[in-house]
């Protein structure tokens, strides 16, 4: 549970409801570094406005893989984000081409994108490659259960 002040949660909110027409407004934040709450993952976090702003981007649905960390034919390899999404598909460009979408097809674009950068690091077999898909498949259920009958931008 996040602590952050009313105003911080409400903004939040009205932003998200806000929706993907805001995205090309919201994006020009996105490398401030001014405090915006506190949240608890391993440890207390402070979070930045452009913290926050990932958070109204990608609806709260920062990571579909399902780890920190796995093995790949390389080496290690740290969970697919939503931040490393935006930056590959360049953030402006980004929030052009996302302001006429549903919440939905962004998130659908998300998972794709993930799917394809995990194969272009590979698996180190069959079972690791398997387990993972399926938790990209479980994720796209899930997303299009949550955004059922929502298919205004």
């Amino acid at each position: 549970m996040p602590y952050m002040t009313l105003q911080v949660s409400n903004a939040l909110v009205k932003l998200k409801k806000l929706g993907p027409p805001i995205f090309p407004a919201l994006i020009k934040h996105l490398r401030d570094d001014r405090y915006s709450y506190s949240a608890i993952s391993a440890a207390w976090d402070n979070w930045t406005v452009g913290d926050a702003i990932i958070e109204v981007l990608s609806d709260g649905h920062g990571m579909y893989g399902g780890y920190k960390a796995r093995r790949t034919p390389s080496g290690w390899a740290t969970l697919l984000s939503f931040e490393d999404y935006l930056k590959a598909k360049d953030p402006e460009k980004w929030a052009e081409w996302a302001k006429n979408k549903t919440r939905l097809e962004i998130q659908l674009d998300f998972i794709d994108w993930c799917v394809e950068k995990e194969k272009e690091r590979g698996f180190i077999d069959e079972a690791q490659k398997k387990d993972l898909m399926q938790t990209y498949e479980r994720g796209r259920e899930r997303a299009q259960k949550e955004y059922a009958g929502h298919e205004a931008p």
